[in-house]
């Protein structure tokens, strides 16, 4: 917590989701993504998305070398992260 994100915003808090998320999970066939990645990912992304608005609120997300983690600007909470696979990386940067 406390870190800032490429375009300012102070990290304060991580949902539930999230942490599961860098956890992963075996019954899903879902990998984790590493604290380390997470944080790569929101202060040097290659990518910042548009923040976007849905029944949930807002939700920012950044695409770095190795994951996509998704920012509520408005609570600066962590909501998820998910790896990159490197088959669907060209695909996450580009559109």
């Amino acid at each position: 917590m406390g870190k800032v994100t490429s375009n300012g915003i102070t990290i304060t808090g991580k949902s539930d989701h999230f942490i599961a998320r860098t956890i992963g999970s075996v019954e899903q066939r879902r990998n984790g993504v590493s604290i380390a990645d997470a944080l790569d990912t929101v202060i040097h992304p290659e990518k910042v998305d548009p923040i976007r608005i849905n029944e949930n609120g807002k939700s920012q997300r950044f695409i770095g070398k190795t994951a996509a983690v998704t920012i509520n600007p408005d609570t600066d909470t962590l909501i998820q992260a998910n790896p990159i696979h490197k088959s669907k990386k060209a695909k996450e940067v580009t559109s």
